[in-house]
Order: C-alpha cells, then structure tokens, then sequence
C-alpha cells in the first residue's frame, strides 16, 4: 500500500490552530476549542458486488480547533480505533485457534464551519484530509493430545491517504464546557482501491 507522509503539512495546521492571534468575531466566540471522547468506526469495502464490513466499537478520538472568523476554523484530529477477531474449529481431537489484534490510528487535518445561532448550540460541519494507519499483530495456537503450540507474528502495516467529511454539534453547559456528538463519512484511497468508514463520535468539549 503507497505511504502517505505527513511530515511538515500537519505540524503546521497545529501550529496554526494553537497560534492564531485574531480577536474573535464575536466577543462570545471562543479562540480554541478543544474535544476529547469516544469514537466508533465502522469500515466497508465492495469488490465485484461483494461487500464486506467490519466495526470497531472501542475507540477514542482528540481534536483542536483555532477559530479565525466566527464561522470558520482549522482543525487538527487524531483518533484510534481497535478489535480483537478470533476463529477456532476443533476436529478429531485438534483445536486450532487464530487470533488477530487490529490498530487503526487516524491523522487528520482541515477546516470547520460553525453556525452559531447562540451561545448554547453551536452545529457544524468539517471537512479533512490525512493519513489513515491501520497496523496489528496475529497469534495462532494448536492443541493436540493435550500438547499445545503457539506461533505469532506482526501483520503487515500500511498507511494511506484518507478524505473524511461530515459534521455534528456542539451543545455547551457553561462557557467553557460542553458535550459534542458527530458523523463523519471516511475515504481511504488504497494503491489497487480503497474501502470506506463511518465515524460516530461523541465526547466533551472545552472552549477557550
């Protein structure tokens, strides 16, 4: 699979999300705000009519966002997601058990556009670009006459261009603290294809 380096791009979106200087639009519009929480992933790839998928409940998910207009920011985001897949069949006397631990790490840049009818609601929607970092490792077992041997290994890891857009809302308690829910669709361009995701994410929220 082609890598995707992010190297200087992404070091300076963050730059720019932590450094912004402008004064507010609005005098109740937050320079930054920054959300933390829980994020589920479900992925998808179709080849020749055939679909197959594949959800990843456990997972987490960090962002920042500098507010340059009142309705306009630049995001940074990163993410993990994680499963554990287990097979096993048993046969005249024989029991094999495989078992594979996959990691999904997302990195992500882009903007956001705020609508902020006032201060206690706050929709938006975002749009992103980055590297989409799938990785794990598998474990393999055989048991036989009360003898057991186990072998494992890593499994080969790839990082790919991703394109991830969609939106949510922000709902404050207080100025500065607030609770966030959202849905992202997900492209990752692989080298032969790609495949797709959904991201629900819901977490909390704090403005500065």
């Amino acid at each position: 699979m082609k890598k995707f380096a992010l190297g200087s791009v992404m070091g300076a979106l963050v730059f720019a999300c932590l450094s912004i200087a402008l004064p507010a639009a609005a005098q109740d519009v937050p320079r930054a705000e920054i959300s933390g929480g829980y994020q589920m992933l479900h992925l998808w790839a179709e080849d020749n009519g055939d679909t197959t998928s594949e959800t990843l409940g456990k997972g987490w998910y960090a962002d920042v966002a500098g507010n340059v207009t009142k309705s306009l920011g630049l995001l940074f985001q990163v993410s993990g997601n994680y499963k554990t897949l287990q097979e096993s069949f048993s046969n005249a006397g024989l029991t094999a058990t495989a078992t594979a631990h996959v990691k999904v790490h997302q990195f992500f840049g882009g903007i956001r556009v705020n609508s902020r009818p006032n201060r206690t609601v706050t929709p938006f929607a975002q749009v992103l670009i980055g590297a989409f970092h799938t990785s794990g490792s598998a474990e393999a077992s055989v048991t036989m006459g009360g003898q057991t041997s186990s072998a494992s290994s890593d499994i080969e890891s790839a990082t790919d261009f991703a394109l991830q857009f969609g939106g949510g809302v922000n709902i404050m308690l207080s100025k500065t603290v607030g609770v966030r829910g959202g849905v992202d669709y997900i492209r990752v361009f692989e080298s032969d294809s790609g495949f797709n995701g959904l991201r629900v994410a819901i977490g909390a929220v704090f403005a500065f």
